[in-house]
């Protein structure tokens, strides 16, 4: 009969838990919230400015003081701009189903802003999203975009 000594038992031991733990490390490594790559810009942490509204590109002056974008904290709080009046809410996700109504946003008069209701109301009515090629697409529940947003950077501090 062939049996094992103590260390050779031992040795099996303590290679079967180091290759247990590093199997269980690498499962636990997942990708940025709502990617599907790890070169992608993560849905939290990062500051996203509008591109596209209703599927038209959106052009805005970059001296605008608030140009439209948002910015999702690591605790999902959701800050930014409607281009006019700053918004602020609480989103919902799970998996790449997304809540963001209702925001909240400033009450500013705002002079010649088309962009402020129809953009608040892509992020109200937001009920999937992706994140793909640094884009933030928010899509309602058949799929349709809502809304484009383009990833540029961490949120300023």
């Amino acid at each position: 009969m062939n049996e094992l000594t103590w260390s050779d038992q031992m040795f099996k031991l303590w290679t079967t838990a180091v290759l247990g733990s590093t199997l269980v490390l690498a499962a636990c490594n997942t990708l940025p919230m709502g990617t599907d790559n790890p070169h992608q810009a993560s849905l939290k942490d990062t500051a996203w400015q509008l591109s596209q509204l209703d599927g038209k590109a959106v052009s805005v002056d970059s001296a605008t003081h608030n140009l439209p974008h948002i910015v999702f904290s690591p605790e999902l709080r959701v800050s930014g701009a409607t281009g006019c009046n700053r918004l602020m809410g609480q989103a919902k996700v799970s998996g790449h189903s997304i809540s963001l109504a209702p925001l909240a946003t400033t009450k500013m008069a705002c002079m010649d802003d088309n962009l402020e209701t129809p953009f608040v109301a892509a992020l109200n009515n937001a009920q999937q999203y992706q994140v793909k090629d640094n884009q933030l697409m928010l899509k309602d529940a058949s799929g349709k975009v809502l809304a484009v947003l383009t990833a540029t950077g961490k949120p300023a501090q």
